[in-house]
């Protein structure tokens, strides 16, 4: 009971507190004979005098002795400590539910059962005994034992309501007008240094082991009655585990209304709730409900926004918090991929992607998110080229200016509105062609030059250098790779051409214009 109403727990394998059941099973403790001592005259005294520790009175170890003593003499002195309660009361249990709920309300209930000594231990006898019930697993009592020589914890199916056992129960009360369970002398554990306070499953609900909250408590008023559980905390007025307050709320919110609510809402508390930061939402932006609707302003749109809900009883508030986004998915889940069309390979770079000048790509837009994009509309830097679009996916050719912002219109299913989904910033690769192809546009000729990262001594078969119209038809071809290379257009069509160098695998190509 110490380290229940402590809430301090023993350490697994351990029994915590010794005390002596010797000094009460005896001739010591002013009452009794051999068989003969009852509950209530056992917690009497140790409400009236208390129960020393087990090592300076224990049982006698050679089974030839009566575990009765009568040594009284051989008590020691000063007992390392001794431990009192305040009082104790008996309970009239007629069911296994009631007891149940005893030992809930109450902490470990101690048993009288009369000839129950052959049933517990059968070997011995089938004298008077007594237990403490400490709980229950199925249909099975959780017992502590003091049996002499047979000390233990263990699970037994004794039918505790049998009339042949004349059960009688006890409860010792850990508080009793402004008394506690104490302990004097020098060797008391630190469990009585304080009552302790728990979160352990960081719910906002705490334990405290049994009794009224502890002054200095955090939390709400009620106990949390399983601190290892998070999904659930107090238990109802039938004992039963009530669930936690639980968020049930969408990762975006739309112009046109979307519901926010917090439910399980304990008995007992009030409820309200906010939305910041507020000057990004319509009225109303805060509210005295389980439920919330809110209207978030189109303009902060791709925003964040957070609704907060809190609860309060007499003792304390609690707040749930959500956080998500305006009109749209959750910005990470949303993206751009580049994919080249006769141009270098392109980088990614701190948000940026990195492209060459004169270079066709494949933009792509990749949502995984839950909600569903249509209806797209690609809004490309002026100085690029748009050769048609379709789905998530628009071609263009950069010109000579590969810096720039795009900005993807879509429809996503879960607003059911259009506003900008992604917007994306480009800049100038560092790992672009070799060559300059000049005049852009072209008359009568085009001179090609290359630059000096381009090292002639490196070119093989595998290098060449050929022009293409938009049709893809092949316009020329260079015999050989030298340093500045003339092409005549005199006879080409006017329209745009594209000048590919194909060099140790990569493509790297340049759009140029031939005008008459």
């Amino acid at each position: 009971m110490s380290h229940i109403y402590y809430n301090k727990p023993f350490p697994s394998g351990t029994y915590g507190i010794d005390l002596s059941e010797a000094e009460i099973y005896s001739g010591c403790s002013g009452f009794g004979s051999t068989g003969s001592a009852s509950i209530e005259e056992a917690l009497h005294y140790i409400d009236t005098t208390g129960i020393i520790n087990e090592s300076c009175f224990p049982y006698p170890q050679s089974p030839c002795d009566s575990f009765f003593r009568t040594d009284c003499n051989n008590i020691c002195p000063t007992p390392s400590y001794e431990v009192n309660i305040p009082g104790y009361e008996q309970l009239y249990i007629s069911t296994a539910q009631d007891l149940k709920r005893a030992i809930i309300d109450y902490g470990p209930i101690a048993t009288f059962l009369a000839h129950s000594g052959y049933e517990l231990h059968g070997s011995i006898g089938d004298e008077n005994h007594a237990v403490l019930i400490i709980g229950w697993n199925g249909s099975q009592w959780h017992i502590k034992d003091s049996w002499p020589g047979e000390e233990r914890i263990t699970y037994t199916s004794i039918n505790v309501f049998n009339q042949e056992y004349g059960a009688m129960f006890y409860r010792v009360k850990y508080e009793d007008d402004g008394n506690t369970i104490t302990c004097s002398g020098s060797g008391c554990s630190s469990v009585f240094s304080g009552r302790s306070c728990t979160d352990d499953d960081e719910d906002g609900f705490y334990n405290w082991g049994i009794g009224p909250k502890p002054a200095g408590c955090p939390g709400p008023c009620k106990m949390d009655f399983n601190d290892a559980d998070p999904t659930t905390i107090f238990l109802d007025d039938n004992y039963n585990l009530r669930l936690a307050p639980e968020l049930d709320c969408p990762d975006y919110a739309c112009t046109a209304g979307s519901t926010f609510s917090l439910t399980h809402i304990p008995p007992g508390f009030s409820v309200s709730w906010s939305v910041s930061p507020s000057g990004y939402f319509n009225s109303p932006t805060s509210g005295n409900d389980s439920v919330a609707v809110i209207y978030p302003k189109t303009m902060y749109t791709g925003s964040e926004g957070t609704i907060t809900f809190t609860i309060t009883d007499g003792c304390s508030s609690l707040q749930y918090s959500k956080t998500f986004t305006i009109n749209m998915p959750e910005p990470e889940e949303i993206s751009i991929n580049v994919v080249p069309s006769y141009a270098p390979d392109p980088m990614y770079y701190s948000g940026v992607w990195l492209v060459c000048p004169n270079s066709s790509y494949y933009i792509y837009l990749i949502n995984n998110s839950d909600c569903s994009t249509s209806n797209y509309q690609w809004n490309i830097p002026p100085q690029w080229t748009k050769y048609g679009q379709s789905g998530n996916y628009v071609h263009i050719n950069t010109n000579g200016t590969p810096a720039g912002v795009m900005y993807v219109t879509a429809t996503n299913s879960c607003c059911d509105m259009s506003y900008v989904i992604k917007t994306q910033y480009f800049g100038e690769s560092y790992n672009c062609g070799y060559f300059l192809a000049y005049p852009n546009p072209a008359t009568t000729e085009l001179t090609i030059e290359f630059d000096d990262k381009f090292d002639m001594k490196t070119v093989d078969e595998t290098t060449t250098l050929e022009i293409y119209d938009l049709g893809f038809t092949k316009k020329y071809k260079a015999e050989k790779i030298e340093k500045k290379i003339k092409v005549r257009t005199a006879g080409w069509k006017e329209g745009f051409y594209y000048v590919i160098l194909t060099y140790k695998g990569q493509k790297y190509s340049e759009k140029i214009k031939v005008e008459k």
